[in-house]
Formats: structure tokens, C-alpha cells, sequence
């Protein structure tokens, strides 16, 4: 069916031109009190045949219909169109991405719900009704080991202070997507999807750290000991993170991050810092994982 995205805001500047859009508006000038029927059909959503039978109904020839559906799209407020035989479901929360994209809503809210997301550590109960709001399947687990009980999981570890190396070690050996967030002092890390056997892992990680001081190790052991909790942290830097990670999920399965990066946000201003990422010549992370292809290095 023929449908305008309906997160794009639309104002009639006159009844002959309308905007869409605010950030960037886009204005079509020249239009018919027919053109203008038109376009508050396609805001309701009407089907292809339907379309052009109501466009000869109001003495709109065809040409001119299809022209203004090519004006339409070439604004980026019209859906493009899908497979008839594609399940419905509710696409308003990835109405905004998908005008932003030029993608079908139908087909974003599926991929984003395509992959159980499993949030592990403190910073769960702040990250889950975020990533559900965006149209993620998302759950909560206890354990790192609870995830071999979901189909293709993607594993998102958070930490207070220091990263969760135990369980991203383990998801690393059953071939498991995982990421690390980690919400320091005034530093927040959201690191890329560690796909095992194609990206570097936190082992990698580890590893470039203690080659820069020896006792590193030392001292993430005695953090994690520790156990700290959320309320040690700036609520601001973790409702940053917290909005980052979505950000970071969400390129990753719409596949908008072809070069895998960490980022770090830092206050007080909440600058956002992208760092390259590197394997580690010591850690066999790059060996293929059974069962998965490998992107070679």
C-alpha cells in the first residue's frame, strides 16, 4: 500500500504548497485542490490500486498520480513499499528512524525483534525498558551461561567502574555477540559488538592495557571484587550510556556500523569519542568459531 511515514510533520504553507519536515523541510509548490486530496489519502494509507482508481475518481490522470507519488518519495516521506505477505506489526516507535533511513517501518521492527537481546549486570534494570521502547526483544539474565538457552542471542554485558572480562570470556568460547558498557567516574565506554572470530574481544582489550601497565590487572581484580553499584555513578553519564548502547544495538542490527569502534562519553560536557579497535597478537579470538563464518582480519 501506498503510505507517508507518519512521524514526518506536514504544514500547508498555502493550499497550493506543503512542507514536510522540520529539521531539513522539503517544499512542494504547484498543487491541485485534486493533489491535495491526494496527499491526505496517502497520510491514512491507501492501496495501490485503490490509490489510482481515487486519483481517476477525482479526474487525476495517472501520469500525473504517479508523479506525485515520485515527488513524494523523492521528499523521503513515502513508505517504500514491501512484501504484501509481511506480518503486521506495531512500527510507530521506528516510524522517525525509518523516514530518516528511507526504509520500510515494517521492515526495521522486524529486524530489531529478530535478535534476543539479554542484558547482564547493574546497569539492566535502566537499559531494558530503553532497548523495549526502541522495538528490541529484550530480557534480563543472571548469568552469562543463560544465554546458550536463547536462539542467536545478542548479549549485552554492563558494569560498574571495570567491564565483566568473566563473562565476555565465556561468551567469546560459545561463539555469543556480546557488548560491553562500562560507566566509570566521569567516563562511560560502550564498546562495539564483539562478534567472536571476525571482531577484537575484551580479552584483545585486556591485553593492550596490561602491556601499558603491568598491574592492570591487579587493580580491575580488585575493582570487581568490589562489587560497586549503579549509585556510585553520575545518573547523567549512565542514562548517557544507557541511550548510547540502544544507539550502538540498534546500528549493529540494521547494519549501519560497517567498521567496529568503541565509544566513550565523557562529562561534563557528554561528548561522545569514537576509538579504533585492535586485535591483540597474543589472544586467539580471531581462530573461527565452530559454526559461524569468518570475516579473516
Amino acid at each position: 500500500m501506498y503510505q507517508l511515514f507518519h512521524s514526518v510533520p506536514v504544514v500547508w504553507r498555502s493550499d497550493r504548497c506543503v512542507q514536510f519536515g522540520i529539521d531539513e523541510p522539503i517544499l512542494i509548490d504547484g498543487l491541485t485542490p485534486q493533489d491535495t486530496e491526494l496527499i491526505s489519502v496517502l497520510r491514512m494509507g491507501i492501496g495501490i490500486d485503490d490509490f489510482f482508481d481515487r486519483a481517476e475518481h477525482l479526474g487525476v490522470s495517472s501520469a500525473r498520480a504517479s508523479s506525485l507519488l515520485a515527488l513524494l518519495d523523492e521528499a523521503g516521506v513515502l513508505v517504500p513499499l514491501g512484501p504484501d505477505a509481511a506480518p503486521r506489526r506495531p512500527t510507530v516507535h521506528v516510524d522517525p528512524l525509518a523516514a530518516n533511513l528511507g526504509v520500510s517501518p515494517t521492515q526495521i521492527a522486524a529486524t530489531l525483534a529478530a535478535t534476543p537481546v539479554l542484558v547482564l549486570g547493574p546497569y539492566a534494570e535502566e537499559l531494558l525498558p530503553v532497548l523495549a521502547a526502541a522495538g528490541f526483544d529484550a530480557h534480563r539474565i543472571g548469568r552469562a551461561e543463560e544465554s546458550t538457552g536463547y536462539r542467536s542471542p545478542l548479549v549485552v554485558l554492563t558494569g560498574v567502574w571495570v567491564e565483566d572480562a568473566v563473562s565476555a570470556g565465556y561468551l567469546v568460547e560459545n561463539g555469543i555477540d556480546h557488548q560491553q558498557v562500562v560507566v566509570g567516574q566521569a567516563q562511560a565506554t560502550i564498546s562495539h559488538v564483539i562478534v567472536p572470530g571476525s571482531t577484537p574481544c575484551t580479552r584483545c582489550r585486556v591485553n593492550l592495557r596490561t602491556e601499558e601497565d603491568a598491574d592492570w590487572l591487579l587493580a580491575w581484580r580488585t575493582l570487581w571484587k568490589q562489587s560497586p553499584r549503579p549509585a556510585r555513578t553520575d545518573p547523567v553519564l549512565s542514562t548517557l550510556a544507557v541511550a548510547h548502547t540502544a544507539l550502538v544495538l540498534r546500528n549493529h542490527l540494521l547494519g549501519c556500523t560497517p567498521v567496529p569502534v568503541d565509544a566513550v562519553v565523557t562529562l561534563p560536557s557528554g561528548a561522545v569519542t569514537e576509538i579504533g579497535v585492535d586485535f591483540h597478537g597474543e589472544c586467539d579470538c580471531r581462530i573461527p568459531v565452530a559454526g559461524r563464518f569468518h570475516v579473516p582480519a
